[in-house]
This record gives structure tokens, sequence and C-alpha cells, in this order.
């Protein structure tokens, strides 16, 4: 509860004063819990919102989203690993997408565009599907196109990505879904 409420942030502020100050107790929160030795057992669960309305106040926020990394990742199930698939010699490189939103949403709407794009020069590509309600149906794949629906757990996932041996892997909606978080 004490991570959820620090992370809070409101969609909209009364004056700029209002949201500096917003942001001013954001941050001064974030470096407390960076110092604190807390027990987060089922981070989905537990740290189920992102501070996502950060990104439109106008401000550099590398350093903040640094820290939130930091917190996050102290809490996280440890990096699953995978035999990296075999790929002979001349194999195009395979790069991955990841979302939580391919179906009617306005990512997997723009994304699935970029995906065709990187198919059509001819690299391997798989899309992973994070959502909740994860299948190919209704979904217009471009041709070529891998699909792969991803448990909704930590470890389940990674053990599928990294089954796959890319080479290169594109979050779509960091922020969006603290599970691509």
């Amino acid at each position: 509860v004490r991570i959820k409420r620090a992370l809070m942030l409101p969609p909209v502020y009364r004056s700029a004063a209002e949201m500096e100050a917003t942001r001013a107790r954001f941050h001064e929160s974030l470096d407390e819990l960076l110092t604190m030795p807390l027990s987060v057992p089922d981070p989905l669960a537990e740290l189920n919102s992102l501070p996502f309305y950060l990104a439109y106040q106008g401000y550099d926020d590398a350093g903040t989203n640094a820290k939130l990394a930091a917190l996050f990742g102290r809490h996280l199930p440890a990096r699953a690993m995978a035999e990296t698939p075999p790929r002979g010699a001349g194999a195009p490189p395979r790069v991955g997408f990841v979302s939580s939103w391919w179906h009617n949403h306005s990512v997997g709407s723009c994304y699935l565009r970029s995906v065709a794009a990187v198919a059509g020069a001819g690299l391997d590509v798989t899309i992973f599907d994070a959502g909740t309600a994860a299948d190919a149906d209704g979904l217009d794949l471009p041709t070529g196109v891998a699909y792969a629906a991803l448990p909704r757990d930590l470890e389940g996932a990674r053990r599928e990505i990294a089954a796959r041996g890319l080479d290169v892997l594109v979050y779509t909606d960091i922020g969006f879904d603290p599970f691509t978080y």
C-alpha cells in the first residue's frame, strides 16, 4: 500500500503550483522508498499501477524512471534463463514486439504497421501478446509474423521471450501495464 500511495498522481491539476507540489511529494516519496527494506511477495498484484501521468507533465523524467526501475527491479523474480535456439548461417535477425494492447487499441493499430515494415524488410519477427485475453483472433497479423501469447506471470513470460533468442525486443507500451514495465 505504501508503494501504491507514493506513486499515485492525479491526471489533472488545479494549477502549476499544485503540480509542482505533487511532483516534489512524489520524488520525496520515491527517494524514501528506495532506502526502505520493503517486501513485495507478488509484484504484479501489489505494484499494479504506474505513474503514467508523469509523461504528460512536460519534464525530462529519465532520472525518475531510472529510480522507478530500481525500485521495481528489487521485487521482481530472478531472470529466467533459456536455451537460445540455434540460428543458421545467414539467418535474419530476430525481433520481438511485446504489448498488452494489440487488440482494439491505438498501440496495436500503430505498432502493427511497424511490425509489418520490419517483417517486410526480411527480419524474423514475433509479436508477444501480454494482454489478459491474449489470442490471435481478430488481429490482422502481417505476413510472416509469428504470434505468441504470454502467460501473465513474469517468470513464464520471460522464459517464453528468452526461448525465441531475440536480437531486439521492443516494448511498445511502457507505462501502460505494470506487467510489461
